[in-house]
């Protein structure tokens, strides 16, 4: 079932899915008054800090109501009582690189442990991607983040067919140019660790099995590289990832997903 109503620049997508009893809300907060993104971020801050530890409210008030970015997309997840279970928030900046214009996609996302195997945000980040990708096609664009957990690097690993850095693709010189570009531009901080590849934000992912991050890490190799290339990240470091947006690999990408989706 599929009910979408617009508030002016807002719209709330009541999407339900009976096998998984989620739904989802959508705001476009660049759009929205001052006064509703920060009810809405209030509301959002709430469930974040079930998620992760040493979240910063501050720091989130100032990235959301005063950030350069062009536009920032939040999607709220609910289980069928109503609560909030988890979240996705997309960003779009834009950047001047050697006087070219270059766009920059962020993101962050997090579930609560007992729905983290019942939905996968990494769709909603495609599809926002991909979308802005078709109206735009001649521009340039790289999706940058820092992600502070083994899982949400295997999950792009896993689906995307090109990340850095990678156990299995040396970093080319554009891209490591681009890192130090993008570090620079949004001011990440040094990593605990000293590593170039990685920025501390602080945040560590609430686990409720620790234990199987330790089986994952023996039984996939990239999970393996995770450990390797952020050894602090229970402290709060972040493996910082680029993926070059290209339409035929969010396309391919997509399509793994569906397949892996409806083999449950």
């Amino acid at each position: 079932m599929l009910l979408i109503f617009f508030y002016g620049k807002e719209y709330i997508d009541l999407t339900h899915n009976s096998k998984k009893g989620l739904y989802r809300e959508i705001f476009v907060l660049s759009d929205l008054p001052i006064y509703q993104k920060q009810k809405i971020l209030n509301r959002f801050f709430s469930i974040h800090q079930q998620i992760f530890t040493n979240v910063d409210y501050q720091t989130y008030r100032k990235q959301i109501l005063e950030t350069r970015a062009e536009n920032i997309t939040l999607h709220m997840f609910k289980n069928k009582q109503g609560k909030d279970v988890g979240f996705c928030i997309l960003y779009r900046y834009r950047m001047l690189m050697d006087k070219n214009s270059i766009i920059v996609f962020r993101s962050d996302a997090g579930l609560l442990t007992k729905y983290r195997h019942k939905l996968s945000t990494l769709s909603f980040g495609l599809l926002y991607v991909l979308r802005y990708k078709l109206l735009h096609p001649f521009e340039n664009m790289i999706y940058c983040e820092s992600f502070v957990h083994p899982s949400s690097y295997h999950l792009l690993y896993k689906y995307y067919p090109l990340v850095y850095p990678s156990p299995d693709k040396n970093m080319p010189k554009n891209i490591s140019v681009l890192l130090k570009t993008l570090r620079q531009y949004f001011q990440f901080k040094p990593a605990l660790s000293g590593s170039n590849l990685c920025a501390y934000s602080g945040w560590v992912t609430i686990d409720s099995d620790p234990d199987l991050m330790e089986k994952k890490k023996l039984q996939y190799p990239d999970v393996a590289y995770f450990h390797e290339k952020n050894p602090k990240f229970k402290e709060g470091d972040g493996l910082i990832v680029l993926i070059p947006v290209k339409i035929i690999y969010i396309v391919k990408s997509l399509f793994t997903l569906t397949i892996a989706r409806l083999s449950k």
